[in-house]
């Protein structure tokens, strides 16, 4: 069973995305349902660790804890989004859910790279939507950001628009 855990351990610290219990199987040369007792007894080990197993819709990844994370995130500074997958992020967090064709009409052919990127690590998930895609972003994007439902990322923006409105209001009244 250690043999087995250190092995799928290291593998999750070295993937540069999230893996599926099939991709771990194969990888491992074990059987599914032995990863999946592998990971399980892995998640009740890092209890008492810095560092979590972390499933987000069938993929398994390795991550500090939250409680930790704003201390240590110096530490790696390029492992965050880049500006311009940043900008694509917001606009489709904005418009949840959005079509695909909606994002690269609006950030250009460059949109693709970071629709790829965005999938990949899980922030957002794409569904066929009659000659386009629908995004919608995940769990995991409330995660990140700190939200518990998509509907308390409506109410954000819905926010900051009522607050944008009314400064717009008060600075016309000072014109």
């Amino acid at each position: 069973m250690i043999k087995k855990k250190n092995l799928i351990e290291a593998a999750l610290f070295m993937a540069a995305k999230p893996m599926s219990v099939e991709e771990l199987a194969d990888l491992a040369s074990l059987k599914p349902k032995e990863i999946k007792e592998t990971l399980v007894k892995m998640g009740e080990d890092y209890n008492h660790h810095g560092i979590e197993l972390l499933e987000t819709e069938g993929l398994f990844e390795l991550r500090v804890k939250a409680e930790h994370s704003d201390v240590v995130s110096k530490l790696a500074p390029d492992q965050d989004f880049s500006r311009a997958i940043l900008q694509t992020l917001s606009a489709i967090a904005y418009k949840n859910p959005v079509k695909q064709s909606k994002i690269v009409r609006l950030r250009g052919n460059r949109a693709y790279d970071h629709l790829k990127e965005l999938i990949s690590r899980g922030f957002i998930r794409k569904e066929p939507h009659g000659h386009t895609q629908m995004i919608s972003v995940t769990s995991k994007f409330l995660e990140y950001f700190g939200l518990r439902t998509p509907e308390e990322l409506k109410e954000y923006f819905e926010s900051q628009n009522e607050s944008n409105q009314k400064e717009v209001k008060q600075g016309e009244t000072h014109l």
